[in-house]
């Protein structure tokens, strides 16, 4: 197949050149996606939540020192509003009509 030249030069034909080519131009583009995919991974794995607490990137949000804090005072809030809730039909402060204002001696008319 290979034709030998009085300077010892072998000679390839064209269709084994250019496949060679092609061979070594799809190994360096797998070569440049694994590297590819490598990098998206590294960088998937850098990425993460910015502390929206106090609006910073130095933590996370898991991480955040002043979580313990903030999350007590949500659970204060939410405890409070759980307290008037219950007492909502007997509200004087109701725009409608409230049962609770039966037992009001201003307003009876006996």
């Amino acid at each position: 197949m290979n034709m030998a030249r009085a300077s010892g030069v072998y000679t390839l034909p064209k269709g084994l050149d250019v496949q060679a080519k092609f061979a070594t131009i799809m190994r360096r583009l797998d070569d440049l996606e694994a590297k590819k995919v490598q990098e998206v991974q590294i960088v998937n794995e850098g990425i993460t939540q910015p502390c929206l607490i106090r609006k910073s990137m130095e933590h996370g949000v898991q991480s955040c020192p002043t979580l313990p804090v903030v999350q007590d005072m949500f659970s204060k809030q939410a405890n409070a509003l759980e307290t008037y809730k219950h007492n909502s039909s007997n509200s004087p402060y109701s725009n409608t009509y409230s049962p609770g204002w039966r037992n009001n001696p201003n307003l009876s008319w006996r």
